[in-house]
């Protein structure tokens, strides 16, 4: 269960932006929000490289 709540107030122009993505996905504009977030974060912090059990 997801127990925080964020508010954020967002442009024209970025509420544009995530509905177009939101659409391209035919996902809700939070699921959207929570993919970008968990890609960006991937790009910053990689997941250490598993070791091969041999």
């Amino acid at each position: 269960m997801r127990e925080k709540v964020f508010n954020i107030r967002f442009s024209e122009e970025e509420w544009a932006r995530i509905q177009a993505l939101a659409a391209h996905h035919e996902l809700p504009a939070a699921q959207i929000l929570r993919l970008l977030i968990k890609r960006e974060h991937a790009a910053i912090f990689p997941a250490p490289a598993k070791k091969s059990k041999r």
